[in-house]
């Protein structure tokens, strides 16, 4: 799977390249949007937690593009009450993805596209786990090498 990010005045689109033939209307399907929407959410929020430090210097455009400000300026929250709050977004954009995989299989069943709907959905998660791997590996998040002890990292989410 190949993933594009590109940039927009709403926010960023990520397309992805699964290297995937399903018929035209796969990616146009509900099911497979909100997927995709959901997988979005995690990845954006779970980038805004680790680049904080980052959005919360000053910055020269004026504004910031990161939810843990915002929520702490427009709900009062605390940063660490903000950056829980990221993380039940996460969770709940995780668990809902998964509630999907069901649904998302069915469809691939009724309609002879079984081994795209799982190259689809794996390729989804195989994207989540990459971005969160990448941040481990970015000098802009941690001025550190990662220490993978035993070869694993586990994060939690459902």
């Amino acid at each position: 799977m190949i993933a594009y990010m590109t940039m927009s005045p709403n926010g960023f689109n990520v397309s992805l390249d699964f290297s995937l033939e399903p018929p035209v209307w796969f990616f146009s399907h509900e099911l497979v949007k909100e997927a995709l929407l959901q997988m979005s959410i995690l990845i954006s929020v779970y980038n805004d937690i680790v680049s904080v430090r980052h959005e919360i210097l000053p910055q020269k455009s004026g504004h910031i593009d990161n939810i843990i400000p915002l929520l702490i300026y427009h709900k009062g929250l605390t940063a660490q009450e903000a950056t829980n709050f990221g993380v039940e977004i996460i969770q709940i954009s995780y668990k809902s993805f998964r509630s999907f995989e069901p649904q998302l299989y069915a469809l691939g069943q009724e309609n002879n596209i079984a081994t795209e709907v799982d190259a689809f959905l794996q390729g989804c998660i195989n994207f989540c786990v990459g971005s969160l791997q990448w941040t481990y590996h970015a000098n802009r998040y941690f001025d550190c090498t990662p220490d993978w002890g035993d070869g694993e990292m586990s994060v939690v989410l459902g």
